[in-house]
């Protein structure tokens, strides 16, 4: 089933750690960390009491979100989001156990976009 979900938009989750040429002012007022969050917690979730079948969903969006969706299921600091680098188009792939355990198992993979094709 395909869904639209305006809160997987690119945005700026938080003021990003090593300090880039951004204020916390500019942040605070372009900041989507909320809707963000809610995203988050949508789709990334052990899986439901009574559920006996594996979930795949494939989810496609900016990169700024994808960075911070990684630090926040890895629980790393949030403000290292901006550390993470990704190529346009690569595949990143999350397990949720449901123990609530996470395995990153592949972040920005991007082996099959020819080399001369890749952009970040």
């Amino acid at each position: 089933k395909l869904i639209e979900d305006q809160n997987l938009t690119e945005g700026l989750p938080v003021l990003p750690s090593p300090y880039v040429n951004l204020t916390q002012r500019q942040i605070n007022s372009y900041s989507h960390k909320q809707r963000m969050d809610e995203a988050f917690r949508t789709y990334f979730h052990r899986a439901y009491y009574k559920q006996y079948k594996d979930t795949h969903d494939i989810i496609v969006f900016h990169a700024n979100v994808l960075r911070y969706f990684i630090c926040k299921v890895m629980q790393f600091p949030i403000e290292f989001w901006l550390n993470i680098e990704l190529n346009h188009g690569s595949i990143t792939h999350i397990t949720i156990l449901s123990n609530g355990n996470v395995i990153l198992q592949k972040v920005g993979d991007s082996g099959f976009i020819p080399s001369n094709k890749l952009t970040v």
